[in-house]
């Protein structure tokens, strides 16, 4: 298999002209639910995203921990899932499907578990400890929601994470971000 690896762009101008160099859709990017190029250098920048060329497909890499978020409320147990993403421009992009409550990526050789507890104070505020989440899984799953024209595969390990009813907030959360606001709701668990 021949591999070539685009790790690094000296700006973001370097990275357009290489979509461009594999018919990637840039026009759709930051349509839709789709997010814009601008996310897509930033991922790459922040180390969280790996661009590569094989067998002339410019493939993207991801590593991320994903948790499924547990509280029992008397009997019965709840699930919290990511509802749904409003982007500052207006557009909504609804989250149906998701097997994680939240997904957090990450850098190479960052331990997954120090993710999990930053990952839970950025997207809920909640400070967990470790003793509250324990691994069940390791998967890679192909997943091309966020930039049409790039296979992106990712890996990711799972936890399963229960609150304790000082984190628990009956109306879910809402994660603030500079584009974006996401939406976390709870469902009772069949």
């Amino acid at each position: 298999m021949n591999i070539k690896r685009y790790d690094e762009f000296n700006n973001y101008n370097d990275l357009l002209k290489l979509l461009n160099k594999y018919n990637v859709p840039v026009q759709e990017y930051g349509t839709k639910g789709f997010k814009t190029i601008g996310h897509l250098y930033n991922e790459i920048k922040e180390g969280e995203t790996k661009l590569s060329e094989e067998n002339g497909e410019l493939i993207r890499k991801v590593s991320f921990v994903g948790v499924r978020v547990l509280y029992k409320k008397g009997d019965t147990w709840l699930r919290l899932y990511e509802e749904k993403q409003i982007f500052k421009d207006g557009r909504i992009r609804e989250r149906k499907g998701m097997p994680f409550s939240a997904a957090e990526k990450f850098k190479e050789g960052e331990d997954p578990k120090k993710v999990i507890i930053r990952g839970m104070k950025e997207e809920l505020d909640i400070e967990i400890s470790s003793n509250q989440f324990t691994f069940y899984n390791k998967m890679v799953l192909e997943n091309n929601d966020d930039f049409p024209g790039i296979r992106s595969f990712h890996t990711g390990y799972e936890f399963l994470i229960v609150l304790n009813d000082d984190q628990f907030e009956e109306d879910g959360y809402i994660e603030k971000q500079t584009d974006k606001d996401v939406y976390f709701k709870w469902k009772i668990i069949n």
